[in-house]
């Protein structure tokens, strides 16, 4: 990879370019699966397997696991074709390299893209991904609120 691009893994706050990328990115997701956690009347701050806390919302770090594949896919292909650079973003000493105002429309409107056009299929109706989120937080509350087996919500 060009030395630009270059990144040795994950980090918050990010290190590089790839990784303040990937970090905007799922700030937006975060506000899309927090948002159809509080439609269908799941409290996000209760969750499985992320710490419980004030302030922590538990339920959409456990939430969203199953739809990062969407800005990580987003990131790479912005990417592999070179349109990020080193003028999107900004080191701030110790606290690492932050999205500036074109880094952020770049991310922003690939994602809404990606968003708006991506259909998924699901029980004989097609949503795009993000009313897709929505349905399956709905299905998901039914089953906590009627305590049906894991099982009855893969099905």
């Amino acid at each position: 990879l060009p030395k630009e691009y270059q990144f040795k893994g994950r980090s918050r706050p990010a290190q590089d370019l790839f990784n303040a990328f990937l970090n905007y990115g799922l700030g937006i997701l975060y506000k899309i699966v927090e948002k159809a956690l509080h439609i269908a009347g799941i409290n996000p701050y209760i969750g499985f397997m992320h710490h419980d806390g004030y302030k922590d919302q538990s339920m959409v770090f456990d939430y969203i696991e199953q739809y990062r594949i969407w800005v990580d896919r987003t990131v790479f292909k912005l990417f592999s074709r070179k349109l990020p650079t080193l003028a999107s973003a900004e080191p701030r000493s110790e606290k690492g390299v932050w999205l500036n105002e074109e880094g952020k429309r770049l991310i922003r409107t690939a994602l809404q893209q990606q968003l708006d056009n991506k259909r998924i299929e699901r029980k004989g109706k097609t949503f795009p991904i993000e009313q897709f989120i929505v349905s399956e937080a709905s299905s998901f509350a039914t089953v906590i609120r009627d305590f049906k087996s894991p099982t009855a919500f893969l099905s």
